[in-house]
């Protein structure tokens, strides 16, 4: 069929629809654009009609303008650190602020007053005439310039694409509660909108190649280097989007009447190949669904988003790095190209409150891109999909699966303190990254368990009115548990009102098996239709329907025969948060691993309804075995054995660490180890640590970061740091000396991170303070007292090049004990490890760090490692350390060069920063050669 045809008919098709439902006359914009791609301007002038829907009468018109977000020292802060997290630096030429300036607002031949409000100054009010009652309309026109910041994200520009979403000035949404104004959250989407209809007349340099929301009609070539492109929407969409390179190409195809369009850059052609078969498939999977793609055109751009992807109209933005991916993340690239285009269905065609209601947005189109993704991959797919060649060897590695990763994060801080109620306003949420633990993960939980209450067909019948009744309109929490209820037959308050608006929990546990009588326990606050599955001995089955009537419930079995195994909820129909506790007798896993990693003591890559059990070769201090067991996100209990071949040493160790204490990030955990030396007992040496530590935040934003957080802990022979991989996270262990022997050490440290982005931060600061008292206790000889503070800073000096500083202050007693060094890479780098003593020490260092090769997009090995930019440092340490007198020290100087290389692995996942240093000692008693230095991140 003609896309023209469709687009009309489908039009008049869904206006019916709409029409039935008693929808009242869309808002209209009229749009005149020109872009100044090489000043990053735009300027432009809009008409908009808005006619009143009711009840009440209206005085002025809203608009949200949020290209004029005013942001705060502290926000802007936080936006650096936060980019940690999606491995960006949101601002390449450091933090710039957009602008959308008014210059005018008429209706017809009158000008009307209008001002800028809210604390944010995204919101202008335009103050009209006239009363305006319902069903009256009014037209109004505004003129308005607009400055784009560098940076990533939906707005701005980089490198050389510019991205225009929320560009302009969008009504508020008006209804029975009255506009609904409300604060630009800079994380994620605080957007409520009409569905209206544009037409849109944008000029552009000739050059450009656009992608837009809407149907490209006219074009024409304007004799002064640019181009006018005549843009309209034949049915109303949420709002206006544009991203335009110099560099796109496009590949397109077309589907049941639609034409599928994907955007992109030079030399990933094919990469595009594979996104728009994954938004045809998920098209048509929701097509089944919930209906026909009512618009005649969709599009997928790639752009410096800095995240993975985000919905707009009609179009979808897909980070450039997702175009970059290795093979074995092709599943994950149809993630994220899935998601997005399901929004056009939640989002665009039904349109959700997303600063209040986002569950209704993103928790919905999560659950159904997960019933995609293993309709088409198979129950609990896997996000990594290897090469034919690796398939035998796949079971050597963790697997990840889409519900795995679904309910891991919100498992997890639902035991640390950190849960929220999934429906509340975006800015509650504690921190941003959890909006996806609760909204996403929580939310697509919850959808699935809706399924279960209500069952397949009553699910169904629900959406089908979802999008019959409100295509084209926004649609409330309130009216989806009416149409829940009407469709189900059953009042569904007591399923909706705890797992949406409180922080409880569900948990069930077999308490007590005591003959036939078992005793099921509720642990957690909410209680959910449960079922429960008895294995007896002679190989049948049964399944009790368990009615929890109190926070006990003793279930008699009538069945005489032998019990083998019981298990709560069978299917995995609850959101439940711990599933070890559902068995009896207790499940337990034995995964014999080729060679033991961290990875297999991750809770998202092991099985969270055992107790696991990992054993496997590990090479450590030397090689050896490992085994630990474990219980997933509360406990692990370890042992390891190493030899050391050319040392003749036999390394011994048992560990516990403890989680989630107090339900809170607070762990604690014992190591106790031994060497023993063969050759001439010389090394022989029993250790330990015992510790208490306490996340001071949510989640460090990058693998090799420290997260906030302060430690208690005692050491007896040996480093702060032994064992740390396991036993707890690092501490910050520079410069300090530890003889590790004879040493009973108490100690407490603090470290907080407000510099960002992770892991070359371009502003603000780190701090590490440290007190530790040895004694006389556990055996030891050894006394001291130490403490030491130690802070770093960064601040920009031109758009691409910063300082970066740093002091260390330390004091010991008593006065003739080496207590602190400061020689080697993270000091003194003009000097030998280890080298500079004393039992004082104070220590500077300032680095100036600049590019020397931008946007190198070097890929190696399928694009599992990447290099993306090549920066050089010039720096000069300082140091001293004495022992009892000042004055009977010397110090320490010298100065160097460094190169900087940034290197991404598999594209978007984890990026690192290799430093390579040549330092010269400039202290007029040294004459030593330079010395060379090597490492990963930075060093201070």
């Amino acid at each position: 069929m003609n896309s023209r045809i469709f687009s009309l008919v489908a039009g008049l098709l869904w206006a019916v629809a709409a029409s039935s439902a008693g929808a009242s006359e869309p808002p209209r914009y009229d749009i005149r654009a020109r872009v100044d791609a090489a000043q990053k301007k735009v300027e432009a002038s809009q008409t908009v009609v808005f006619t009143n829907p009711g009840p009440g009468d209206a005085d002025a018109l809203y608009f949200q303008i949020h290209a004029n977000r005013r942001y705060t020292k502290k926000e802007q802060d936080f936006v650096f650190r936060y980019g940690g997290y999606f491995k960006i630096n949101p601002y390449p030429e450091n933090f710039q602020q957009s602008r959308l300036e008014i210059r005018s607002v008429t209706s017809g031949s009158r000008a009307l007053p209008f001002a800028v409000e809210g604390k944010d100054e995204t919101l202008l009010k335009v103050t009209l005439d006239r009363r305006l009652s319902p069903g009256q309309s009014v037209t109004v026109q505004l003129d308005y310039d607009l400055t784009l910041p560098h940076a990533y994200g939906r707005f701005g520009w980089h490198e050389q694409i510019i991205k225009l979403s929320r560009w302009y000035p969008i009504l508020s949404v008006y209804n029975g509660k009255g506009w609904n104004n409300y604060p630009f959250y800079p994380f994620h989407r605080p957007f409520f909108s009409e569905a209206s209809l544009y037409n849109v007349e944008l000029t552009v340099p000739a050059d450009q190649t656009a992608a837009h929301t809407g149907v490209a009609g006219s074009s024409r070539e304007n004799g002064d280097g640019t181009k006018t492109i005549s843009l309209s929407t034949p049915q109303p969409v949420r709002e206006f989007t544009i991203a335009m390179s110099p560099q796109y190409d496009v590949v397109e195809e077309e589907w049941e009447g639609i034409k599928i369009k994907v955007y992109y850059l030079p030399g990933r052609r094919f990469a595009a190949g594979k996104a728009l078969s994954y938004a045809k498939s998920m098209m048509a999977f929701y097509t089944k669904k919930f209906g026909q793609y009512p618009y005649p055109e969709f599009s997928v751009a790639p752009v410096h988003l800095g995240y993975g992807g985000e919905q707009m109209s009609n179009l979808v933005f897909i980070d450039t790095r997702a175009f970059e991916m290795p093979g074995f993340l092709d599943r994950y690239f149809d993630f994220l190209v899935s998601h997005e285009t399901g929004h056009q269905w939640f989002y665009n065609l039904v349109g959700i409150n997303e600063y209040t209601e986002m569950w209704l947005e993103e928790g919905i189109n999560s659950y159904f891109v997960l019933e995609y993704l293993e309709s088409k991959y198979g129950r609990n797919a896997s996000v990594l999909e290897y090469p034919a060649w690796f398939s035998d060897w796949a079971w050597t590695v963790p697997e990840l699966t889409f519900r795995r990763t679904r309910d891991v994060r919100y498992k997890m801080i639902t035991r640390t303190g950190y849960d929220h109620a999934v429906v509340s306003d975006l800015a509650s949420f504690s921190e941003p990254s959890s909006i996806f633990s609760l909204t996403y993960g929580k939310g697509a939980g919850i959808a699935a368990m809706l399924k279960g209450v209500v069952g397949e067909e009553a699910f169904d019948r629900i959406f089908q009115r979802v999008f019959k009744e409100y295509a084209f309109k926004n649609l409330s929490i309130e009216e989806f548990i009416r149409i829940s209820q009407e469709e189900s037959r059953r009042d569904l308050g007591w399923f909706f009102q705890p797992w949406l608006y409180s922080d409880e929990k569900l948990d069930y546990a077999i308490a007590k098996v005591d003959g036939k009588e078992i005793t099921i326990r509720e642990k957690g606050g909410i209680r959910m239709p449960l079922q429960m599955q008895v294995d007896f001995r002679d190989g049948t089955q049964k399944i009790y329907d368990v009615d929890m009537q109190g926070k006990n419930e003793v279930i008699v079995l009538e069945d005489k025969k032998p019990v083998k195994r019981l298990q709560l909820d069978p299917k995995d129909k609850l959101l439940d948060i711990d599933r070890t506790n559902d068995h009896w007798p207790r499940k337990f896993h034995l995964r014999p691993v080729p060679l033991y990693l961290g990875l297999y003591e991750i809770p998202a890559l092991m099985p969270e309804d055992s107790y696991n059990i990992v054993v496997g070769p590990e090479i450590s201090n030397g090689l050896g075995l490992k085994a630990s067991f474990q219980k997933p996100f509360d406990y692990i209990a370890y042992a390891g054995t190493d030899y050391e071949f050319g040392e003749q040493l036999h390394h011994s160790r048992v560990g516990y660490r403890l989680n989630n204490i107090f339900e809170s990030q607070t762990s604690a955990g014992v190591e106790i180890s031994n060497t023993k030396d063969y050759e001439n007992g010389q090394d022989d040496l029993a250790s330990g640590k015992v510790y208490l530590r306490r996340e001071l935040w949510p989640a460090p934003y990058n693998v090799a970061d420290l997260n906030d957080h302060v430690s208690l802990y005692l050491l007896r022979n040996r480093n702060i740091n032994d064992g740390a991989d396991i036993i707890s996270g690092r501490e910050d262990g520079r410069n300090i000396d530890y003889s590790r022997r004879n040493e009973s050490i108490a100690g407490v440290a603090l470290h907080l991170d407000r510099s960002g982005p992770s892991p070359e931060p371009v502003r603000g600061y780190k701090l590490d303070v440290f007190a530790e008292n040895a004694g006389h206790f556990w055996g030891a000889t050894q006394y001291f007292f130490r403490e030491a503070a130690d802070v770093s800073v960064y601040q920009a000096v031109t758009p691409r090049s910063r300082l970066a500083g740093r002091l260390k202050a330390g004091a010991g007693h008593p006065d003739d004990k080496a207590l602190f060094y400061l020689g080697g890479m993270d000091g003194l780098r003009g000097y030998e490890l280890k080298s500079v003593r004393g039992a004082n020490a104070l220590l500077g260092s300032v680095e100036y760090r600049f590019p020397v090769k931008d946007n190198l997009k070097l890929h190696f090995f399928d694009n599992l490692i990447g290099i993306e930019s090549i920066g050089g440092v010039v720096f000069a340490d300082a140091g001293q350390s004495w022992f009892s007198e000042f004055k009977n020290s010397s110090l320490k100087r010298d100065a160097g060069v460094g190169l900087r290389m940034t290197v991404n692995f598999g594209s978007l996942l984890e990026k690192a920063v290799i430093r390579a240093d040549v330092a010269q000692a400039i202290s007029d008693d040294d004459e030593d050669d330079p010395r060379f230095w090597f490492g990963v991140n930075h060093s201070f």
